[in-house]
């Protein structure tokens, strides 16, 4: 949904950033760790700095983005009272970004200039409350992520047809039950667009049972529903304070075989053709 056969939603909220004329979504200190965005047809481009409220959908044309088709200035309810911006054994490399979000007084807490920016309360675009209406599961959902805790949101659900599971293995691992991950090829739309990639590691709740199933749902052809967040990897040069690439990717934190309910417009024709 949200332009696309089968259910394709994401919700985040951060820092717009703009390097290189890429549109970004700054939600860590590392600006390199930031999030590719597209802006759809008729929606707005932010300002420079300023925190937004982003709904769209997970596009791998070009490279895996958010394609955003709904962009507000961030609600109070899309900020938790603490935020741990800084990631830890990550440096800084670009200096440019979004500087002093958290309050140098008090560790943790919203800068009050960042505060007084926000909303007072979170839209939510009529698309995608018609879409709630005929989708239960959906709406659950959604309205669970307005009340994110902890860490700005950053969540993604599809449903989809399993293209691929590839078993990888992680160079960067401190412990031997990190030493592999899988990427998984999810398709919410027929090709000739390209799959989306997720990210299974062993950290994961349920990475056994997540792995079986998407194991089984490759084999079977079955749909499977999945939640996730908005990645970016980065992966340094062997030597030195380079970098070689970033990986883009959602990585899962949840996976269940898909009912009736998760595809209210029903399997389409050519996912069939999956498996």
């Amino acid at each position: 949904m949200l332009d696309t056969p089968l259910r394709n939603i994401a919700m985040l909220t951060g820092f717009a950033w703009k390097q290189d004329g890429q549109w970004v979504l700054q939600q860590r200190a590392p600006l390199p760790m930031a999030l590719p965005l597209r802006l759809s047809e008729g929606v707005r481009e932010p300002e420079m700095g300023e925190p937004i409220d982003v709904i769209g959908r997970v596009d791998a044309h070009d490279g895996l983005h958010i394609a955003v088709t709904h962009l507000s200035r961030a609600a109070k309810s899309s900020f938790p009272q603490k935020l741990k911006w800084a990631v830890r054994g990550i440096p800084t490399r670009d200096k440019d970004g979004v500087k002093n979000v958290t309050d140098r007084h008090v560790e943790g807490l919203i800068a009050p200039a960042i505060a007084d920016m926000l909303l007072p309360q979170r839209t939510i675009p009529d698309a995608v409350r018609r879409q709630c209406d005929a989708d239960m599961d959906l709406a659950a959902w959604v309205d669970e992520g307005l009340r994110e805790p902890i860490h700005l949101p950053n969540r993604i659900m599809l449903t989809g047809m399993v293209e691929n599971v590839i078993t990888c293995d992680n160079l960067y691992a401190t412990r031997p039950e990190r030493a592999r991950y899988f990427d998984v090829l999810i398709r919410t739309e027929p090709a000739p667009a390209p799959p989306v990639v997720c990210r299974l590691t062993a950290d994961v709740h349920r990475f056994v049972y997540m792995a079986k199933l998407l194991q089984q749902t490759r084999k079977t052809g079955n749909p499977i529903t999945l939640c996730g967040e908005f990645r970016a990897k980065v992966i340094p040069v062997d030597e030195g304070d380079g970098i070689l690439r970033i990986d883009y990717h959602v990585r899962l934190l949840d996976a269940l075989s898909a009912t009736q309910e998760d595809m209210p417009n029903g399997v389409p024709d050519w996912a069939h053709k999956i498996a």
